[in-house]
């Protein structure tokens, strides 16, 4: 009789987040104080992720503007160099605590600074966009005051996030 080959099972990609739950009848609306409060802190430095579907264009950047017998580190900052503004900043942050949908501790988020505010594809919900503009035209006028726009790279799936973890981050790299 035949044997049955047990397939490994699969690492899991991420660990899974279930959002905290606030209701709004017994729950006091945030203040200004909270937003200006520090709720979290960047790990470590900015990775940059190329776009999808542009490694022939990269490549010959690389083959027009370095030499033949440079090195692959060297080549490659030649094309960040010269592509910037096509890649997207991603970086690690520290939640000190957890927020309405994302949990306390560590995880992966794309940084859109304001200056490309509209570059953003993806539609901001609402009370998000009104927190943005009310935040701009008050404190954000404040000199030296830096806003960027933070996507949490992670998929939701039904009541759960899978947040996305370094082998991912690097593996698109």
């Amino acid at each position: 009789m035949p044997t049955t080959i047990q397939r490994p099972r699969a690492a899991r990609l991420g660990r899974r987040v279930t959002p905290s739950t606030v209701d709004p009848q017994n729950s006091d609306p945030f203040t200004l104080e909270q937003e200006l409060t520090p709720f979290g802190s960047w790990v470590g430095s900015p990775l940059w992720v190329p776009p999808k579907e542009c490694s022939e264009r990269f490549a010959a950047t690389m083959l027009a503007n370095t030499w033949p017998f440079v090195s692959r580190q060297s080549r490659w900052e030649t094309v960040v160099e010269k592509h910037r503004d096509e890649f997207t900043q991603v970086r690690q942050i520290n939640l000190f605590e957890a927020s309405i949908r994302l949990p306390k501790g560590r995880f992966y988020v794309s940084v859109t600074p304001q200056r490309d505010f509209d570059k953003i594809a993806e539609t901001i919900p609402a009370c998000v966009q009104t927190r943005l503009d009310e935040f701009l035209a008050g404190p954000g006028k404040a000199r030296g005051v830096k806003v960027y726009y933070l996507k949490p790279l992670c998929i939701e799936v039904g009541n759960q996030l899978l947040l996305t973890n370094r082998e991912d981050i690097d593996a698109a790299i």
